[in-house]
């Protein structure tokens, strides 16, 4: 797999499903501060995205949907990450949920806009709407749940 030239990014988008297979966590606290535990690839071959987001505090914005007939809503950007969880196992092999690469977005009250980004055009193509919004060009491949910009 080639890696990505990460230098002059500054943005990693998040696109988070509830119902998702892919084991991402979404909670909030008491505060009004939103905490949202976000889960690596099973695999890890992208997980360095994620861990070179949160070394280099890069801005994260996060977009939730409930279903994947839903859109997604904005929730909101912030700074404030950090690894939750190291992966535990190599590259390249299959994670349980307590094997996997976890970091940790705190996204501060200032910082949450909650907005429904719909699809007028094309209501089947929400990840792509998602990233047009945030003037992302639209990568061939829309399948992991992050992209960085």
């Amino acid at each position: 797999m080639t890696r990505l030239n990460l230098i002059d990014k500054t943005v990693v988008i998040i696109c988070i499903s509830c119902d998702s297979q892919y084991r991402d966590i979404y909670s909030s606290d008491d505060s009004d501060d939103r905490e949202i535990i976000y889960s690596g690839q099973n695999y890890g071959g992208l997980d360095y995205i994620l861990i070179h987001g949160v070394v280099k505090q890069l801005i994260f914005k996060i977009f939730i949907r409930k279903n994947n007939r839903s859109d997604f809503t904005y929730i909101g950007h912030t700074t404030n990450s950090s690894i939750f969880k190291q992966r535990s196992k190599p590259i390249g092999e299959k994670t349980t949920d307590n094997e996997i690469l976890k970091i940790e977005l705190i996204i501060p009250s200032n910082n949450i806009i909650n907005e429904i980004i719909h699809n007028q055009e094309n209501p089947g193509q929400k990840k792509s709407t998602v990233l047009k919004y945030c003037n992302y060009h639209t990568p061939t491949d829309i399948y992991p749940g992050f992209y960085i910009h």
